[in-house]
């Protein structure tokens, strides 16, 4: 079941329809986004049970595209998950070129952050390190520092010799 989203009602108008606002962050700046809805599944049954064919089109069209960016934003969630590249001084930067060494060090520090403040490392490291240990190139060889939502733990790596 998909997580609901907060919203307010801002007015319940005739027909069973209801106008909603949600708040949107844009940077440094929250918006109000309003939109119109079915107040509730029975009046959506209602409306569309006596609705023209112009408005079915709508809903269809509507359930379309939601469908359709639910699932780009599930493969672009996965993709980030898997990607070891950041954005430094506007530049992309895929830190699985860095040395080994470098790299485990810096994925290590991440690590003890996270174990001090509970802010779990950035995805890039994430990556970094699930494919540092999958392909052989570092092992686990200490203390947990974090786990992640799934209960992934994640231990101190050491450079494979």
């Amino acid at each position: 079941m998909p997580r609901q989203r907060e919203y307010t009602v801002k007015e319940n108008l005739p027909g069973g329809w209801q106008e909603r606002a949600v708040e949107m962050k844009d940077g440094d700046v929250t918006k109000e986004v309003t939109y119109k809805v079915p107040a509730d599944l029975k009046s959506f049954v209602s409306i569309v049970t006596s609705a023209s064919e112009e408005i079915l089109q709508s809903l269809y069209d509507s359930l379309v595209t939601g469908v359709d960016s639910k699932a780009r934003a599930a493969e672009r969630e996965a993709a980030m998950a898997d990607s070891t590249e950041i954005m430094v001084n506007g530049k992309k930067i895929d830190i699985y070129n860095y040395p080994l060494a470098k790299l485990v060090s810096a994925i290590n520090g991440f690590g003890q952050v996270w174990n001090l403040t509970g802010k779990e490392m950035p995805n890039a490291f994430r990556a970094a390190y699930r494919k540092l240990v999958t392909e052989n190139k570092a092992k686990e060889a200490g203390d947990v520092f974090g786990t992640d939502e799934s209960g992934k733990e994640y231990r101190i790596i050491v450079p494979v010799a």
